[in-house]
């Protein structure tokens, strides 16, 4: 049994590498040549977040200080961020001994000195960039990869690459990552109590109320925050500018950031519950007319271990194809055996409910469930163009890229 999900525009982004082929040939059988690269890309990639989740206290100020500084610094540097940032400490603090940074210790066993502190982050990042050439290299297989090298003392790396690219594909080919997840939905009659609690955030005499105002500076585009508790929506159960059909949660266009930022700030989020996240859809969606009507809050049942229930770990591949009947592009999905194993039982548990496949918290589709989907083969529709099923297809099966990165140059060689 498919599951068809229609309705949606994608621009893909996702990605975590498995394989890959370093070098693409093609040879004559007289006499064999090795490629030579037409194109090299060059790619500056991240590693400031190692040195984030190590530190004893992120927050603390003098950490903050030093980060920030490398940060800053980093390009203009031309070096390693692991080398900036142990830089701007002896700079800003001549006398600091790194160790009271990280929680690294044992680690470092016998050597927690600042030489061994900062050979620990050497050594981490030198860690993270074989994984990443070997993902970029998939990333980019399709066009003839030569070769992938670190560039020395950098955080950069080059890519040889055989075929001609457009700079602004390939660009968004590399930046591309996402997470994907599939969150069951909370029916909007089990949250009227909340939602309704959530409307008294919104009066006009909570505090809140100010601090969302002047984030827009009374644009009239948004409109004042005190009508979020007008009479404007009688059947309102969040605040006046969410209607509530009794199926789903709706927020015309022009109300939409407004209504994000309510949702965002630190009290809201405080107040709800912590299994509860609301999320919206990528598209408005439309009436019976065919006219734009608003865009969906979703709101998604968040597991206690804030993980969802499948994503794109449990994804094994993904190929491109079409559906027989409509002709659209699809993307076909097959499961890992522990994927096909809880979306058999995610989609059992949720018959005649409704499901969010979410890509980077932004809702993508949202399908009704008929029934328990076994086999762990599903089919995604939709108004995807030829290659944006393509490209979707190629960077689920690859998977995220496990460094931030940032595209930086193509050349002709």
């Amino acid at each position: 049994m498919l599951l068809y999900m229609k309705h949606f525009k994608l621009i893909f982004s996702v990605g975590i590498v498995l394989s890959f082929t370093t070098i693409i040939t093609s040879c004559s059988t007289e006499d064999e040549k090795k490629p030579v690269a037409k194109n090299e890309v060059e790619v500056m990639f991240d590693v400031s977040q190692v040195l984030i989740q190590q530190a004893i206290n992120p927050e603390n100020e003098d950490f903050l200080k030093v980060y920030h500084a490398a940060i800053a610094s980093r390009n203009e540097s031309n070096r390693n961020f692991v080398d900036v940032f142990f830089k701007k400490s002896d700079s800003l603090f001549p006398n600091r001994n790194y160790i009271e940074y990280f929680k690294v210790n044992i680690e470092l066993a016998n050597d927690d000195s600042n030489k061994g502190v900062k050979k620990y982050f050497l050594d981490k990042r030198k860690e993270l960039v074989q994984p990443f050439l070997t993902a970029l290299s998939s990333r980019l297989q399709q066009f003839g990869v030569v070769y992938a090298d670190l560039i020395e003392g950098k955080d950069k790396v080059k890519v040889g690459i055989i075929e001609d690219v457009d700079q602004q594909y390939i660009a968004r080919l590399i930046m591309s990552n996402a997470k994907v997840e599939f969150f069951e939905v909370y029916k909007t009659d089990a949250l009227v109590g909340l939602l309704n609690e959530l409307k008294q955030l919104g009066q006009p005499d909570h505090g809140l109320a100010t601090g969302i105002d002047s984030t827009y500076n009374g644009h009239e585009d948004y409109g004042p925050l005190v009508s979020l508790s007008d009479n404007s929506y009688p059947e309102a159960s969040v605040f006046g500018y969410v209607r509530n059909d009794g199926n789903e949660f709706r927020v015309d266009a022009q109300y939409k950031n407004v209504v994000d930022v309510f949702l965002n700030t630190e009290e809201v989020k405080h107040f709800l519950h912590k299994d509860l996240r609301f999320k919206w859809s990528k598209d408005q969606v439309k009436d019976e007319n065919g006219n734009l009507d608003g865009y969906i809050l979703h709101p998604c049942k968040i597991p206690r271990n804030g993980k969802a229930r499948v994503d794109q770990d449990d994804i094994k591949e993904a190929t491109p194809g079409s559906d027989s009947e409509t002709g659209e592009y699809t993307v076909n999905i097959k499961m890992t055996p522990d994927g096909e194993k809880e979306w058999a039982a995610m989609t059992s548990d949720n018959v005649e409910r409704t499901i969010a496949i979410c890509m980077n918290d932004i809702v993508i589709s949202a399908p009704n469930v008929r029934g328990a989907i076994k086999g762990g083969d599903t089919e995604i529709s939709g108004s995807f163009t030829m290659a944006e099923a393509q490209d979707f297809s190629r960077i689920l099966s690859i998977g995220n890229l496990p460094l931030p990165c940032a595209f930086v140059s193509i050349k002709k060689l």
